[in-house]
């Protein structure tokens, strides 16, 4: 019964290099996007009980649903570190917020290049001290321009609002700005 699945060793290679052939180019054709943006964040409000303006980190992959519409996984970092309005923590609470977002967004073509609008749900977790303090979805709604350098490398700029539901409500402001790779 094994003799009948068995397939020979030649016949096998040339299967995979007839798969390849196929689909590589089918693959290739797909536009992606890589980027890498750095900023700062202002909460909106102190319901959390942050006041400060300190630098976000993000990284996305991006791929292109259909002509102007993109689909962008988002992962990013923001440093709330500074004065700390809550009874109970010290004058300089060390406060970390970790996110990934799936967003959708809309290509405009301009002049310069693209501007476009993007929106999606969100996964936040805050982190105070060290420790976790908080898990909880989110909204983002945003803009951005891409400036083209080259057809595969562009400079991006992005202001992004988030409106997350934790224990107390938080809402803040992302402008960034970086350098995206296409392929």
């Amino acid at each position: 019964m094994d003799d009948l699945i068995k397939v020979p060793a030649m016949i096998r290679k040339s299967l995979v290099v007839l798969a390849l052939t196929v689909v590589a180019p089918a693959l290739l054709a797909q536009s992606n996007e890589l980027g890498v943006l750095i900023g700062s964040i202002e909460p909106i409000n102190d319901e959390l009980g942050i006041d400060t303006d300190m630098d976000v980190r993000e990284i996305y992959f991006s791929k292109v649903i259909e002509s102007g519409t993109w689909l962008r996984l988002k992962a990013g970092e923001a440093d709330l570190s500074g004065e700390s309005l809550d009874e109970g923590l010290p004058p300089e609470a060390e406060t970390d917020l970790r996110y990934v977002q799936l967003l959708v967004g809309y290509e405009f073509d301009e002049i310069f290049g693209t501007t476009y609008l993007f929106a999606g749900p969100g996964a936040y977790e805050l982190e105070r001290n060290g420790e976790k303090d908080d898990s909880e979805f989110g909204f983002v709604l945003g803009v951005g321009a891409d400036f083209p350098l080259t057809r595969q490398l562009g400079i991006v700029a992005e202001l992004t609002y988030h409106w997350i539901d934790f224990d107390a409500e938080l809402r803040t402001l992302n402008l960034g700005i970086g350098g995206r790779f296409r392929f």
